[in-house]
Order: structure tokens, then C-alpha cells, then sequence
């Protein structure tokens, strides 16, 4: 019964393609499987819903409100295997029906109800990764409706072109919060992927586009360029803003404020965090530090990059408890620095030092304890959980100690 039922839903979809009229009479008996008790039927009438209202020449959603709310409603079922059908058909839907704006925002809620509460973390996971990369592929400006109908214009003219992007703008500020909210997950893989994707959707929908002229300036910008751009992110934080622009500064400016709250996590929860925020700082936030060869944008010159991390600062400054959590990571930083080239001076003494000499001896022992200064700055070496043969915790034979990966530091 199930597999009829499947090719009976599969033949529905293709038949819809041809003659879209034939839904009006079949939609109503589909809609009422939604409530089945029948986890099967429910999640096959879930899934050939998804699919008809995420067809992108579709109009179903609009025309059947009904039909398309209990839909949404599915969202919440207590069965995991149609909640995360929900999260894969919402996130198309944005992706193809993105003129539906008022459809669009239930589906936003729809999206962010499930990021934020849904009890299964691997549900929780794939709603966090899809959102973060709908909202990486699209569009910086918005597709109108005329755009759209000049391009289906195109297409049958034509034949097929590369469709428009969907526009960042279908992605709600509330939605990017909600993913926001899971960066204080206990756990590490919900934290680390969801700061990680709201960095990367933060500089290429915002930094960069602030950057634009700047970036083309060079190292030789003229300083008018960079003062405007100061300004505009100024005036578009206050009352007198453009709504495009203050709407831009609400959607995205509060991101690397949650980035440096991350710092306040303990080494003992995540000690790989500490070293994940810097290296989100320096090549995601502020993108990539190294030269860029395929030409996709990720590279900002020297000028830009201090540009961008002012507008950061700037921006971080306006919440007390990110600020002092970024003084924090700048401040060991600048220790861990200064530790690390003081250790290679004294290495580079001592080897200056004759080979079993009483100079090279006592120089040798001033360089390794410079270097256990550089360890205690440094984020603490992960715990193993494995579990030895005894059936005891601790860490695994073959996780090298500190003690052992200093000295083949040193040596």
C-alpha cells in the first residue's frame, strides 16, 4: 500500500506539470492526509505538497491558502522523519517562490519555529546549513516581478538561461537570528557551524558590498572613501537612515558581536573555540587573508581589511558584553605574540650557544620555558573520551601529551 500510495503521489506531480487544472480536484483528498494517522501517508502527502508548492512555475500555494497553512502545520509534527522533509521543501520554496512575499514570511517563521525548537539535533542541523547556504547563494539585489517575467520571456524565446538567484531579502532578520540563538548550543557542532555560516553570509552580504569602492581604491584610496563609508554605516544605524540601509544594518550588523560572544565559552566546554574565532575573524569575517585566484571576491586588500575591521569593532562596541569578550581575545592574542617571538629568540641564542657548554645548557632551559609560556596562552589540548581496555575513561594511547609536543616543538 505504501508504494501505490508513493506512485500514486509521483503520477499526481507529473500530471500537475501538464495540466495544472487537474490539482483543483485531487488537492482536497491530499490536504487530508496531512493529519493521517499513518506516518507513511503523512509523509508522502507532506513531501508531494513540498514539491507542488515549491515548483517554481507554480501558483498552488497562493491559490489553494488552505491547503498550503495545514502544510506549514506539518512543521511541528511530532514525527522527525516529516519535520526534516518540512525543513528541505521550506527552504526550496524561498529558493523558487521568492515573489510570494507574504507566503515567504510564514515560511520564514515556519523555518526559524524549527531551528530554534525542534528537540532533534540533527534536525536542528540541517535547518542551520540550509538556511546559511540559501542565504550565501543569493542575490545581493532583489528580482522583481518584472525581472522575473522579462527572464521567462527570455526563456521561451530563447530556450533555457541560467534562472535569477533568489534575493537575500527573501531571508527575514528573523530567521538569521534564530540561527543566531544556536550559537550558545552546548554543543559544538550546532555552535561552530552556525557562527561559522552567519560569518560567512556577513561578508559577502554586507563587508563586501560596504567595501566595494574601497576594495577598488587599493592601497591607495583616497581617504574620502573610506570616511564615506564610515559615515553611511553611521547614518544608517540612526533615525536618519535610508529604510534600505537601516534595514541592511538590522539584518546583518549584530553578527560578529554573537562571533566574539563566543569567547566566553570555557576551554573546558569547547577548547578549540578560542582558535575557531580567530581564524573566523581573519579569514571569513574580514574574508580570506590569502591571495584569491578564482576571482570570487573573498580576497580584500590590506586597506580594506582595516576598513572592515573597524566597521566590526565599531559594531561590537554597541554590545558591553561582546566588546569586553573581543578586548579579551585581541588582548591574548597580543600576549600569545609576543610569548611566541620571545621563545624563537631565545631558541635562535641557544643555538648560537657551543654544543654541551654550561651557556647552552641554561639558554636551552630559558627557551623551553618560554615555550611552556606560549602553551599556557595557547587553547588546551582536547580531552579523548575513548575509553582504554580496562573500560575506564581517559585519554587514548596514542594522543601525544603536552609535555611530548613541546619538546618536539623545541627539538
Amino acid at each position: 500500500d505504501a508504494q501505490n500510495g508513493a506512485n500514486v503521489y509521483s503520477i499526481s506531480y507529473e500530471l500537475h506539470r501538464i495540466a495544472p487544472q487537474i490539482l483543483t480536484t485531487v488537492i482536497g483528498t491530499v490536504s487530508t492526509s496531512l493529519v493521517n494517522q499513518d506516518l507513511t501517508k503523512r509523509w508522502q502527502a507532506t513531501k508531494l505538497l513540498g514539491r507542488l508548492f515549491g515548483a517554481r512555475t507554480s501558483d498552488i500555494a497562493g491559490r489553494f491558502g488552505p491547503c498550503f497553512r495545514e502544510w506549514l502545520r506539518r512543521s511541528y509534527d511530532p514525527e522527525s522523519k516529516v519535520r526534516e522533509t518540512m525543513v528541505k521543501c521550506l527552504v526550496n520554496f524561498l529558493t523558487t517562490q521568492y515573489l510570494q512575499a507574504e507566503l515567504c514570511a510564514d515560511v520564514n517563521e515556519a523555518l526559524s519555529t524549527i531551528i530554534l525548537r525542534d528537540p532533534i539535533l540533527d534536525i536542528r542541523l540541517l535547518g542551520i546549513h540550509q538556511v546559511c547556504d540559501l542565504a550565501h547563494t543569493a542575490s545581493p539585489t532583489s528580482n522583481n516581478g518584472a525581472t522575473e517575467a522579462a527572464s521567462q520571456a527570455v526563456e521561451e524565446a530563447n530556450g533555457p538561461k541560467k534562472r535569477p538567484q533568489h534575493p537575500i531579502s527573501i531571508i527575514s532578520p528573523e530567521l538569521l537570528h534564530a540561527v543566531g540563538n544556536r550559537v550558545s548550543s552546548k554543543n559544538k557542532t550546532e555552535h561552530k557551524d552556525a557562527i561559522t555560516g552567519l560569518a560567512q553570509v556577513y561578508f559577502k552580504h554586507y563587508l563586501r558590498k560596504k567595501l566595494v569602492y574601497v576594495q577598488e581604491g587599493g592601497d591607495d584610496v583616497a581617504i574620502d572613501e573610506i570616511l564615506e563609508v564610515w559615515n553611511q554605516t553611521k547614518l544608517n544605524d540612526s533615525k536618519e537612515g535610508t529604510k534600505e540601509g537601516t534595514e541592511e544594518e538590522d539584518k546583518f550588523a549584530w553578527i560578529p558581536q554573537r562571533v566574539f560572544e563566543c569567547v566566553s565559552f570555557p576551554d573546558s566546554g569547547d577548547p578549540e573555540m578560542r582558535s575557531r574565532i580567530f581564524q573566523i575573524v581573519d579569514d571569513v569575517l574580514l574574508g580570506s587573508a590569502k591571495k584569491d585566484s578564482g576571482g570570487s571576491g573573498s580576497t580584500l586588500t590590506p586597506t580594506s581589511r582595516a576598513v572592515g575591521l573597524a566597521l566590526i569593532v565599531a559594531s561590537v562596541k554597541e554590545n558591553d558584553n561582546a566588546y569586553k569578550w573581543m578586548c579579551t581575545l585581541f588582548t591574548q592574542r597580543c600576549r600569545l605574540q609576543h610569548a611566541l617571538g620571545a621563545y624563537l629568540d631565545a631558541r635562535s641564542k641557544a643555538k648560537e650557544c657551543k654544543s654541551g657548554s654550561a651557556e647552552a645548557f641554561a639558554a636551552d632551559n630559558e627557551a623551553v620555558e618560554k615555550l611552556e609560556l606560549v602553551a599556557s596562552l595557547s587553547a588546551p589540548l582536547p580531552e579523548s573520551n575513548s575509553t582504554g581496555a580496562g573500560g575506564s575513561g581517559g585519554k587514548s594511547p596514542s594522543t601525544p601529551d603536552l609535555e611530548s609536543i613541546l619538546k618536539k616543538v623545541h627539538v
